[in-house]
């Protein structure tokens, strides 16, 4: 690669400073095994997937030790290569390529630029393969890379400043877990249990509040409408143009106008029914975990239409949307839903309108639903706001890689101040 090197930086070759691990497991030494994720390197592979996905024999898996590389040799372009941190050693699939640095890189430094987005695209051109997906980079070839080094001291000092950043992400990701974790449980008591309530009563669907009562949708829920299905282009509209919704921008109770097919100019007559304020889209054809997933909708949207997969449901003005939307999200009305549904095992899920109308619910009085609403919207806005940190920190993270990790901003190794070169 040609390329203005920075002043005081090197460039060298991977191979110059890693060696290719090849240690099997022969003696079949009883090691946690691990896997490889794009977003959180090494993982436990039993807690990651929640079941045993490797080989029972694990005497031909790669024995990797704390300090160590692995990356798939076929996602590697997708940002699959980790370092060994949170394990002193474990097993690793022999689809795996592992490698060890010496003492002359900083190994936080190096996985930083070979995730950066220099390298994802150096990968996509070099990888070996007809098919985009499964190309492959052998140890030969990303080992005779050239890597445009600073001098340790200088690579020290980016990872701590970049490390700063991910312990920001990482804080605010915990805090996300744990405010979704409360909501969830407040959810189950406020939409079971109500506000200030005392005496309860036995129904078919178990104790609510003498208050309340049981009520199928069908009186809740004035219409419930599908789209049209019509021929798209699979990216973002322009100004001007016309979108179809994608079954995922119903994924979770807030909606995503972002997800989003582009319908072609000869199919927009067809297209009949838009997202409407204080309506509640619903995926009536899914797969198995996503089918009866329902956002609430905040505003109308006039350039965007329904797909035949979606519904949209316009509630009775005696009930209040939002407080449906949480009833709807909540885990015990994602099973009933999960159960009316059809379809066979490992394909697309259905659910009939006759079906859906006549589940119940527990219903309180409005003004208690508007109660209700108002104490899990907090969490929610909560939530919001974090995860739109977390957005935040990632594009600085981002932003400060492709300044520090090329040199058009150096890091003196004096002060903490960073100049530009």
């Amino acid at each position: 690669m040609n390329e203005v090197i920075p002043q005081g930086w090197q460039q060298r070759k991977l191979r110059d400073f890693a060696k290719e691990v090849k240690d099997n497991n022969t003696n079949l030494e009883n090691y946690e095994v691990l896997s490889v994720t794009k977003y959180d390197g090494f993982v436990s592979s039993l807690k990651y997937f929640k079941k045993q996905v490797y080989s029972k024999d694990t005497g031909k898996y790669k024995i990797v030790k704390k300090g160590d590389f692995a990356y798939s040799t076929i996602h590697i372009n997708e940002g699959s290569i980790a370092l060994l941190k949170d394990f002193n050693v474990g097993l690793i699939s022999p689809m795996y390529t592992v490698f060890r640095i010496d003492e002359t890189v900083d190994s936080e430094y190096l996985l930083n630029l070979l995730r950066s987005h220099k390298y994802i695209q150096i990968y996509d051109a070099i990888g070996q393969g007809s098919v985009n997906r499964r190309k492959s980079v052998p140890y030969t070839l990303l080992s005779s890379l050239d890597l445009t080094l600073p001098p340790l001291s200088e690579q020290q000092k980016i990872t701590a400043i970049l490390s700063s950043v991910d312990e920001a992400i990482e804080k605010t990701e915990q805090l996300v877990t744990q405010t979704e974790k409360v909501k969830k449980g407040l959810m189950q008591q406020l939409l079971t249990k109500g506000i200030g309530h005392t005496k309860f009563k036995k129904t078919a669907i178990g104790e609510i509040p003498e208050e309340w009562e049981v009520i199928p949708l069908k009186t809740i829920i004035n219409s419930l409408k599908a789209g049209v299905s019509v021929t798209s282009e699979n990216r973002e509209k322009n100004k001007g143009e016309i979108g179809i919704l994608k079954t995922s921008s119903v994924t979770n109770r807030r909606f995503d106008p972002l997800e989003h097919k582009t319908i072609l100019p000869h199919e927009v007559s067809r297209a009949s029914m838009n997202p409407k304020f204080d309506h509640i889209l619903i995926s009536r054809m899914n797969t198995e975990a996503l089918v009866g997933a329902s956002s609430y909708v905040d505003k109308n949207y006039d350039d965007l239409f329904l797909p035949d997969r979606l519904w949209q449901a316009e509630v009775n003005e005696d009930y209040c949307t939002l407080w449906l939307s949480y009833v709807l999200t909540s885990s015990s009305m994602r099973s009933k839903i999960s159960n009316i549904s059809t379809g066979t095992s490992g394909s697309m899920k259905n659910i009939s309108k006759t079906s859906f109308l006549d589940l119940v619910v527990p219903t309180p009085k409005y003004s208690e639903q508007k109660r209700i609403t108002d104490v899990l919207i907090k969490f929610d806005d909560k939530i919001q706001a974090e995860s739109n940190k977390k957005e935040v920190l990632n594009m600085l993270k981002k932003g400060l890689m492709q300044q520090l990790l090329t040199g058009k901003v150096r890091v003196p190794i004096e002060d903490d101040e960073v100049v530009e070169a």
